[in-house]
């Protein structure tokens, strides 16, 4: 949903579901490959970026037409 907010996009217009049987790995996946950072941001003396941060990166890059690095 942030994205569609950040790109002005209809919520609506989104569809949530299970991906088809074909498009499916023909291997178990993990229900849960998130990472946290925190500590690894603090060993490096630099900070993590909420997704409306990341997001608003990537809209200035398009608008833009070159990298827009958050760091």
């Amino acid at each position: 949903m942030a994205t569609c907010e950040v790109f002005s996009l209809d919520p609506d217009l989104l569809d949530f579901g299970p991906p088809p049987d074909e498009a499916r790995l023909p291997a178990p996946v993990p229900y849960d490959t998130s990472m946290a950072g925190e500590a690894t941001m603090v060993r490096l003396g630099a900070r993590t970026y909420s997704i409306y941060e990341q997001i608003e990166a990537l809209k200035r890059e398009v608008e833009e037409g070159r990298p827009m690095p958050l760091s």
